[in-house]
């Protein structure tokens, strides 16, 4: 229902959609990843950088590039 709800541009609903997947099966990186893509969407970069961390911890290589992203609209 994420991915669903993010294609359709509701980032609000993905968001809420993903927290529940991470929650349900927090070990999976792919469920962090779609969580951090909609908080980065929402422009809540610290909570998106913090999804990519954990995923990139549960060895997603997705990781890396969204986590430079994050840096730089952060501009670190």
């Amino acid at each position: 229902m994420c991915k669903l709800q993010y294609d359709k541009q509701q980032f609000r609903s993905a968001t809420q959609h993903c927290q529940r997947a991470v929650k349900t099966a927090p070990r999976n990186p792919a469920y962090r990843i779609r969580l951090g893509d909609a908080y980065y969407k929402e422009f809540r970069l610290a909570e998106a950088r913090e999804q990519y961390l954990q995923a990139k911890k549960l060895g997603s290589s997705q990781a890396d590039h969204r986590l430079e992203k994050v840096a730089k609209r952060l501009g670190k």
